[in-house]
């Protein structure tokens, strides 16, 4: 994973977008529900976060564009 790196990516296929959406629905289910415990997705830092941090990773490097919520937990990991 490279954190820093940017670029334009393709433009998106149904399929990827639905993937997108879905994966923001997770988070912001969890976020909803342990927000007040910190900005993980369980509150605190845990292995969920570990596991979701290539996919941070990716979504950051081709800038996807997704909501203000998911950018806030993308801002933590």
């Amino acid at each position: 994973m490279n954190f820093r790196l940017v670029r334009e990516g393709p433009e998106r296929s149904a399929e990827v977008n639905a993937d997108v959406q879905r994966i923001e629905d997770v988070w912001r289910n969890c976020r909803s529900r342990f927000a007040q415990a910190g900005p993980f997705l369980f509150g605190n830092f845990c292995t969920a976060d570990d596991m979701y941090a290539p996919v941070v990773s990716r979504l950051r490097t081709y800038r996807v564009d997704i909501a203000a919520d998911s950018q806030a937990y993308i801002g933590a990991v």
